[in-house]
Order: C-alpha cells, then sequence, then structure tokens
C-alpha cells in the first residue's frame, strides 16, 4: 500500500525556518513514517471520536 503525508501549511513553514541539519533529520523521518507508518509510531491516542492516532517522536517534535 502506498501512503501519503498530509502536513498543514504551518508546518511547513516551520520546517523551512529550522536549521539545515534539524530540518533534513525531521524531512528523512518523515520520509520514514511515510514509506511504513507503523514502525515509527512511538506510542498512540485515540481522538475525539475513537480513531487511533499514531504518534511518532522525532527530536523535539511529535508528530500525528
Amino acid at each position: 500500500m502506498e501512503y501519503r503525508l498530509l502536513i498543514d501549511l504551518d508546518v511547513v513553514e516551520m520546517v523551512e525556518r529550522l536549521p539545515k541539519r534539524m530540518r533534513e533529520n525531521l524531512l528523512t523521518h518523515l520520509q520514514r513514517i511515510r514509506d511504513f507508518p507503523s514502525r515509527y509510531a512511538d506510542y498512540h491516542e485515540h481522538d475525539a471520536i475513537g480513531r487511533r492516532v499514531e504518534i511518532s517522536v522525532c527530536g523535539p517534535f511529535a508528530i500525528h
């Protein structure tokens, strides 16, 4: 199955302002999540209607 990442525009703008090394690490992590999402889930929560939401931690960022 091919996955797509959906990222809020505010996040894209924030990533552009990060120092180069941090930006590259985060983009690499996002690519890995896209390629195999369940491998990079550090924990999960449930949203307001009970859907499971995977969370992956990359440095100071929590990616839902």
